[in-house]
C-alpha cells in the first residue's frame, strides 16, 4: 500500500542552539504513519553538527527507534537541515 503525505505526522522533540550566534535547529523528531502502524523516534548521535560555512547548515548522523505492528525496530540514518539562516 502506498503512504501518501498526509498519512504521516511529524513532531520536533527538541532543539540545539548554536554557540556561534544562538541560530536554533530541531534536533529529535517523533515520525508516526498510523495506516502503517509505524512510530520512530529519530535523535542526533551528537546534537552539535552544525557546518558553519556558506551555506550554514546541520548535518549528521541519528539513531532510529521505534516500533511496526507492533514490532522493536532500531537503525542508523542522516539527517540535514537547510534554511535556518538568514545568511
Amino acid at each position: 500500500e502506498l503512504i501518501q503525505g498526509e498519512d504521516m505526522k511529524l513532531a520536533v522533540r527538541g532543539y540545539w542552539q548554536s554557540p556561534v550566534d544562538g541560530l536554533r535547529y530541531p534536533s529529535g523528531w517523533r515520525v508516526e504513519i498510523p495506516p502503517a502502524k509505524i512510530t520512530m523516534d529519530i535523535a542526533p548521535y551528537i546534537p552539535g553538527q552544525e557546518i558553519t560555512l556558506w551555506p550554514r547548515y546541520w548535518s549528521g548522523a541519528v539513531e532510529i527507534s521505534g516500533e511496526h505492528a507492533g514490532a522493536s525496530i532500531k537503525g542508523t540514518g542522516y539527517v540535514q537541515l537547510f534554511g535556518y539562516a538568514s545568511e
